[in-house]
């Protein structure tokens, strides 16, 4: 009504109906209306662009709303072109070592994560890092946060040494600043856990899930997702003692504690599927192995991009499931989605990639 009102009395291209576009636009964000509010935040630029000086902040706030949206509607190449234009602007009237700056770097690293873009991704990480390193105090929570961004790309990237040193940067400052069962910490110990276990460091894997489940266990409800993510993950290091039956059960039990406590969190239950799917393998049960895995692709591909890697990896674990039941044709149809994943994730050079292209070689020389 008040829009209505104000297009009477001032023209189409006056700055006050700017604002009030803005602000409806922003109503509509936070209702998650979201192609309504791109539509109003477009009319805010148009009369910005007319109005104001190309580098004007409020375009850059502008740029930044607009972006915002086309990433909330999953378009994540159109929201990093609006991200770069108000980089463009932002880099032209604050300092280089403005804190606004490492925030909007960040964004656009986490744009390009989204896209799967591991290289670029960390080169805007480290611009965050390096401004926040000499704009903040060493301990502040934002450093903490960055550190542990630029770590988990190096962990994705197989970089291990590099990740787990990240990662403990993070740690340290999590020490001096949260009580010692803070369940932040809990997280942290998971996420170093996690990079042991990628590099089939057992020991020293469940030495840190074990101090994530002992904060847990003091924090947390009993049936609280986290615990059973942590449950998920000590299970997956006595899985590698072959002391199947007892992995088993704990399987069974993390999944369980997932469906009463995030029924509708169809990832983390998604999760729970796979790794039970893993120990019906490693008992050479392949057909419930099987059942197990689809149960997990049906669910993934409705909430994980096309091209994430755990798409990737589970393609590859059901290739092989499917040669070991002899089933070559549906064999080299999952390593070849695999291989395609992984080549528009990471590139056709790293090692995961090219494990794959093998994969699918072999399985094709067989059904020839």
């Amino acid at each position: 009504m008040a829009l209505e009102i104000q297009k009477t009395f001032f023209s189409a291209d006056d700055p006050s109906l700017a604002i009030t576009y803005n602000n409806t636009g922003a109503v509509h964000n936070s209702m998650e209306n979201y192609p309504a509010a791109l539509l109003y935040y477009k009319h805010t630029l148009k009369i910005e662009q007319k109005s104001l000086p190309s580098n004007h902040p409020s375009l850059a706030a502008t740029y930044e709303q607009i972006r915002s949206i086309y990433g909330y509607m999953g378009d994540y190449s159109t929201a990093l072109s609006y991200h770069k234009k108000a980089l463009e602007i932002q880099q032209k009237f604050l300092p280089p070592d403005h804190p606004n700056l490492a925030t909007t770097y960040k964004n656009i690293g986490e744009g390009y994560r989204m896209l799967g873009d591991g290289s670029t991704v960390l080169s805007y990480y480290k611009k965050t890092l390096k401004i926040e390193l000499k704009s903040l105090q060493s301990s502040h929570p934002s450093i903490a946060n960055t550190y542990s961004c630029i770590a988990a790309i190096y962990h994705v990237l197989e970089n291990y040494s590099i990740a787990l040193s990240y990662y403990e940067k993070e740690l340290k400052i999590e020490q001096k600043s949260l009580l010692f069962d803070h369940p932040s910490l809990a997280y942290n110990y998971n996420k170093i856990g996690s990079v042991y276990d990628s590099m089939n460091n057992y020991p020293s894997a469940l030495s840190y899930y074990r101090k994530a489940l002992d904060i847990q266990q003091r924090s947390l409800p009993t049936n609280h997702a986290d615990l059973a993510n942590t449950y998920n993950n000590i299970t997956l290091i006595y899985q590698s003692t072959d002391d199947y039956s007892t992995t088993l059960s704990y399987y069974q039990k993390t999944l369980e504690m997932k469906e009463t406590s995030h029924p509708y969190n169809q990832s983390l239950i998604a999760t729970a599927y796979n790794n039970i799917g893993e120990m019906h393998r490693s008992k050479g049960d392949y057909s419930t192995t099987l059942s197990y895995y689809e149960k997990t692709l049906s669910i993934w591909q409705k909430f994980l991009l096309p091209n994430h890697t755990s798409l990737a990896v589970l393609n590859a674990s059901m290739a092989m499931t499917f040669k070991d039941l002899c089933q070559y044709k549906e064999a080299a149809k999952h390593a070849e989605r695999a291989m395609n994943i992984a080549s528009c994730t990471f590139g056709l050079r790293l090692s995961r990639t090219m494990a794959y292209q093998k994969l699918l070689m072999i399985f094709d020389k067989i059904n020839d």
